[in-house]
């Protein structure tokens, strides 16, 4: 993932590209529930930033980490990334802290 820095320069630009479409659709930012706390921390510092402020979130994206709650063999054989139920601890936790670190953004749960 970018440092927060890099983060910021993404997001400014962004944003201040999207503030240039009319009639322009929310913007919002997809997330993988695969980021760390600090990382979570990270991006929630950024997007709160005026500069940066995007609409919502959408959590979560697909994963390449098999999380140790897989209940079956089959799951944990994947070679792709997984998504859906083998997720929903991780994603659940991810709309919570990231609900929490963002004072209450709007988040899409996937």
């Amino acid at each position: 993932m970018p440092n927060k820095k890099e983060l910021y320069d993404l997001f400014v630009s962004v944003v201040q590209a999207a503030k240039r479409v009319p009639n322009r659709p929310a913007l919002l930012v997809k997330l993988a529930s695969d980021l760390s706390y600090e990382e979570r921390k990270d991006v929630a510092d950024v997007i709160m930033k005026k500069e940066c402020k995007v609409d919502g979130l959408i959590i979560s994206n697909t994963t390449v980490f098999k999380p140790d709650s897989l209940s079956c063999e089959k799951e944990a054989l994947v070679t792709g990334g997984l998504s859906g139920k083998p997720l929903k601890t991780m994603s659940t936790q991810m709309v919570a802290d990231m609900y929490q670190l963002t004072n209450g953004m709007p988040i899409i749960g996937k």
